[in-house]
């Protein structure tokens, strides 16, 4: 039986439990404007607040963060890139974790991201004559051909980042997105990872019932918004393989843990 000595002065019981009720209540604040913006806010306003997020993101500048490819995409490329030094587009590439590992096992490198803080502290880190280039700029840019990464076309294969289409929004710019990579990247293979949804609980999904009823227009339970990563859609498995057929590829490989997955050229 314990004294009265053993328990916690009276101010440390009531901040902890003044601590449980405000970490509870930012837990529904953080689902309410989750939904809500993901609920009112056009795909083609998603870009500005992906911006934002990845700009103020220490965390993708780190020194860990940053350190070497991981095992999944190790994987990849070993099974289906061609031998370096074949010339590699990296887009959504952050800070350049991506381009580092790449530049180090020999690879030629274009990249870019539309989050120029990150961009910059990539130029900054990186220094070798197999960086073609690296820019500023997004999906949208590449389609648009704005990024001036053509001059090093074509490129031998395609990596997008790690869950960076995700952040890709507008159907449009998702149904042009493999003819763009196909142009520039005619026989080469893409690597592409996303991120995955977590489950909806009842009150998640009791309050999408709420808006659809309100009139807001609601996209489907594959987006969501994170404050440290902006909007995130997370496609099915049949949607990305219909996605990838659209530009002319054919998935060779299809991992749901990660997830990622990796197009070829389709055999005629």
């Amino acid at each position: 039986m314990s004294s009265s000595r053993d328990r916690p002065p009276l101010l440390w019981r009531l901040v902890h439990h003044a601590g449980g009720r405000v970490d509870a209540a930012y837990q529904v604040f953080d689902v309410v404007r989750s939904e809500v913006l993901a609920a009112s806010v056009p795909p083609r306003h998603w870009p500005s607040f992906v911006r934002s997020a990845y700009d103020a993101n220490q965390l993708m500048r780190s020194d860990a963060h940053n350190a070497s490819l991981y095992a999944w995409e190790q994987h990849a490329i070993d099974g289906f890139f061609p031998a370096a030094p074949a010339t590699v587009l990296v887009g959504g590439a952050g800070a350049g974790r991506e381009v580092r590992g790449l530049l180090e096992r020999g690879y030629r490198v274009s990249a870019f991201d539309p989050a120029g803080a990150l961009v910059d502290h990539g130029r900054a880190e990186l220094h070798s004559d197999a960086l073609l280039a690296f820019a500023v700029g997004g999906y949208e840019e590449l389609i648009s051909d704005e990024l001036e990464l053509r001059r090093h076309a074509p490129y031998d294969a395609v990596v997008l980042g790690w869950g960076s289409f995700s952040h890709v929004g507008d159907p449009a710019i998702r149904a042009a997105l493999p003819r763009a990579l196909r142009a520039l990247c005619p026989s080469g293979p893409v690597l592409i990872s996303w991120i995955a949804q977590k489950p909806v609980g009842p009150k998640r999904e009791a309050l999408r019932r709420v808006l659809r009823a309100s009139g807001l227009r609601h996209h489907d339970g594959a987006t969501s918004y994170r404050p440290h990563q902006g909007f995130v859609h997370s496609p099915s498995e049949a949607a990305l393989r219909a996605l990838a057929a659209s530009g002319g590829y054919e998935v060779a490989h299809f991992d749901a843990s990660v997830p990622y997955s990796v197009w070829i050229p389709a055999s005629d």
